[in-house]
């Protein structure tokens, strides 16, 4: 059988790894998949030890806590500057306990808590009050420091 010069380069040649440019794009592709499974399995991994940390100052809340409160449940734990503020609830109490107050902890080096004060919410005077710096406040809340500033600022009945 003579060889066909217009059957190759015609489009009736399948495109498979053997041909021109076939083996550099499935190359590519296999490239690709593997990149995006090891993002994967890097996003998988930060996920999981934020969720271990997270779970981790749950735990030490959750001690610290039900030295004032027995059947204490703490969630929405944030931690900032060696600080921390949760939501405390008592499962057993009535009214404004059992749906939570605002709790503050002091975080020690160990990673345990001390319950510092709770209450239905804290200014940032109370927070001054407690040791906890503006920085740390900002970072506790989810704002920035010229917000709690001028929080601080309005509670002390100071103005521009």
């Amino acid at each position: 059988m003579p060889w066909d010069q217009n059957l190759q380069s015609s489009n009736q040649v399948y495109n498979n790894p053997y041909t021109p440019g076939g083996y550099e794009r499935a190359k590519l592709i296999k490239l690709l998949l593997i990149a995006v499974g090891v993002i994967l399995i890097i996003a998988v991994a930060i996920i999981m030890m934020s969720k271990s940390q997270q779970s981790k100052y749950t735990k030490s809340a959750t001690t610290a806590a039900r030295k004032q409160i027995p059947d204490a449940t703490v969630n929405d734990v944030k931690v900032a500057g060696g600080f921390a503020i949760a939501v405390v609830s008592d499962p057993a109490a009535q009214g404004q306990a059992n749906s939570g107050n605002t709790t503050v902890f002091k975080v020690n080096k160990d990673g345990s808590m001390v319950q510092l004060a709770n209450g239905s919410s804290f200014t940032p005077l109370d927070l001054l009050g407690l040791g906890i710096p503006l920085a740390t406040q900002a970072e506790l809340m989810g704002s920035d420091v010229g917000t709690v500033r001028q929080n601080l600022e309005a509670q002390c009945g100071y103005s521009n």
